[in-house]
């Protein structure tokens, strides 16, 4: 087989692949998601410890609240998925997706109320003085990356067509 014929079909078929991506993310990857981030800060506010102690306790408790957002009865009581990390310290960064910005609304609220019922609550189980100082949630439109699914089905349709040539290839060989 031919060189030249190899490397035109290994093309089209790149080509192709590359096609069907775009196709796919006009067709079905349409959907607008908005992010919402919200940032906060774990705050000891008991009177008898230092500075220091203060900042320590803040410190750990955050990953305390770290582990209530990963708890299923937290996740059942939101009926949404919700992602924190850890900035540093007793700083904690909340993230969600929703489908609109009035959802995302109802989200940060239902979030706040039920961390705060949580937050309350272990105050006064454990009779101590945390408070979650949050900032405004601030929510971004967020659009799919179309040259994502071109590029991976040109890239897909790359390999598939050198596999396609080396099948032919080989099944040549046998015969």
């Amino acid at each position: 087989m031919n060189i030249y014929i190899k490397i035109a079909f290994v093309a089209c078929t790149a080509l192709v692949g590359s096609f069907i991506g775009w196709q796919k993310s006009n067709s079905e990857i349409n959907t607008t998601q908005y992010e919402t981030v919200i940032f906060g800060t774990v705050l000891s506010s008991d009177e008898l410890s230092s500075v220091e102690e203060k900042e320590t306790s803040s410190h750990f408790f955050a990953e305390a609240i770290l582990g209530w957002t990963l708890a299923p009865d937290f996740k059942n009581q939101l009926n949404f998925g919700i992602s924190s990390r850890k900035q540093e310290r007793g700083n904690i960064i909340f993230e969600f997706t929703s489908l609109s910005k009035e959802k995302a609304e109802v989200k940060t609220e239902k979030f706040i109320q039920l961390l705060g019922a949580k937050l309350k609550e272990y105050n006064m189980r454990a009779k101590t003085q945390f408070d979650l100082l949050l900032d405004n949630p601030v929510t971004t439109e967020k659009s799919p990356h179309k040259s994502f699914w071109t590029m991976g089905g040109g890239i897909a349709g790359f390999f598939f067509g050198l596999f396609i040539i080396e099948f032919f290839v080989f099944f040549r060989r046998k015969n």
